[in-house]
């Protein structure tokens, strides 16, 4: 649920959002699924049951997708998202987000004796295997 609101909803991944949300879940079919012996399909797990008549474990089938999906849209609600509020106002004070640069360019990195101090040194040695 999580994968769908972070993907579908946010204009700039939406084209990704049929490759990301079918990746999720035939992921999580094909790994835990086999761990599990669970569906992921509450129907899959009524039909058994209904004609069977035993219906052992019917919360992780009947709550489990509602408590995921509330859970699912508190996560991207308060933490993905939050493009205004107080949370917004923090994150601006500690690092401003400043005017976008133009179309098609990057943006400036952040020089030495800038905002954020000089560039941290090199560590010694240089890159390793070098």
């Amino acid at each position: 649920m999580l994968t769908v609101l972070a993907v579908a909803l946010n204009p700039e991944t939406r084209r990704w959002a049929a490759i990301a949300i079918g990746g999720a879940l035939g992921f999580l079919v094909m790994v835990l699924g086999p761990m599990t012996g669970g569906s992921f399909n509450p129907a899959r797990w009524f039909g058994p049951a209904l004609v069977g008549n035993h219906f052992t474990d019917w919360w992780a089938y009947i709550l489990g997708p509602i408590v995921g999906g509330l859970l699912a849209a508190a996560v991207y609600k308060f933490i993905i998202e939050p493009s205004s509020g107080p949370v917004q106002e923090l994150a601006d004070t500690v690092a401003p987000r400043g005017p976008a640069p133009p179309a098609g360019e990057a943006p400036p990195l952040r020089q030495s004796g800038g905002p954020g101090g000089p560039p941290p040194a090199s560590p010694p040695g240089g890159i390793a295997g070098s």
